[in-house]
């Protein structure tokens, strides 16, 4: 269907662009005017709009295939038009300037010293302007109404996704294991059952503080970072250990998005006492990266991949930068970008 409405829209601008062509003919030679002239310069007058309506074509499509444009659609529509105004003048004048040399054998200097000759330009000039502007118009205000309609639904999307982080933290195995290892610890030792029911409320509390925030500072998310591994190396008990070495901590992050990465290493590994699990973060050109070591579980993937799946598509609401997953034989390192304001 895009393809057929492509051909049409060409199909039109091509009918738009002959009609204009015969107008331009019979003001130049007249309707009196011989067939071989109209011919000649209805053949003139076609070369002139194709290449304008071509060229056009192509700067515009390329400009809007580029994301900056919908960052500032101001200055990219002026910049858009200066551009396609300085092709079309230097379109004008060397099509004429070969046009009269090959047709009429007229010199360069001999046209420009013509006033029909220097009208003639001018006229075709203007019209060539005019009538990309009237396009330009209509093509720009189609493409950002499609972007503010995908702004809407990115919107709707990081709603739908902040829910599903909010439930799947809530429900699942998180919880279940914090109470078991709770429930072993207030049997053994008071004191470490207070702390760990403290930072077990901490999480929550975090959790639904985060749930309306789309941004959050890399402190706040390493004080979340500190409570939720400090209830999984309870658990087991020594087995699991992490280091931070993060400077620019005012920076800023989405959040729960290192959580993510921290949970799926603890999730999907081995931790044990022969195994032990170390999990590394430091800060790299731009970027806050994870890694450990793989000792892998046999467990299925299917909710390690919805959760980046969900967290990509929350990136791509700040930044243009893309989470980066790098698995070897023995590694895997998770890449994500350092936002620099909220």
């Amino acid at each position: 269907m895009k393809v057929v409405g492509n051909r049409k829209r060409q199909a039109l601008n091509f009918g738009v662009v002959l009609l204009i062509s015969l107008l331009c003919t019979f003001l130049i030679v007249g309707i009196d005017g011989n067939l071989r002239g109209i011919l000649l310069y209805t053949l003139y007058a076609l070369i002139i709009g194709t290449s304008i309506s071509l060229g056009c074509h192509l700067i515009t499509s390329r400009l809007f295939r580029r994301e900056s444009w919908q960052q500032n659609p101001k200055n990219s529509f002026i910049y858009i038009v200066l551009l396609v105004t300085a092709f079309i003048m230097i379109n004008v004048i060397v099509i004429n300037v070969l046009w009269f040399y090959l047709a009429h054998g007229v010199s360069a200097s001999t046209l420009f010293q013509d006033r029909i000759g220097i009208f003639t330009m001018l006229l075709e000039f203007v019209i060539g302007v005019i009538i990309y502007l009237i396009v330009l118009a209509n093509h720009y205000a189609k493409h950002i109404a499609t972007h503010y309609e995908n702004i809407s639904q990115v919107e709707k999307e990081l709603a739908y996704h902040r829910y599903e982080t909010l439930k799947n933290q809530l429900i699942p195995h998180f919880l279940f294991n914090s109470l078991n290892t709770l429930g072993g610890l207030i049997y053994k030792d008071v004191d470490k059952a207070e702390e760990f029911l403290a930072r077990l409320s901490n999480i929550y509390r975090r959790i639904l503080d985060f749930q309306h925030v789309e941004i959050i500072s890399i402190s706040e998310e390493l004080g979340f970072i500190d409570d939720f591994m400090h209830l999984n190396k309870v658990r087991f008990q020594g087995q699991l250990s992490h280091t931070v070495q993060v400077v620019n901590v005012n920076q800023y992050i989405v959040p729960m998005a290192l959580q993510l990465v921290f949970e799926n290493a603890i999730k999907h590994n081995v931790v044990s006492a022969k195994y032990p699990l170390q999990i590394t973060l430091i800060e790299e050109k731009g970027y806050l990266v994870v890694q450990n070591k793989i000792r892998l579980k046999q467990l299925s993937g299917a909710s390690h991949a919805l959760g980046m799946k969900n967290l990509k598509a929350r990136y791509s609401r700040f930044t243009e930068k893309k989470i980066e997953i790098n698995e070897t034989d023995e590694l895997y390192t998770v890449r994500i970008p350092i936002l620099l304001k909220a």
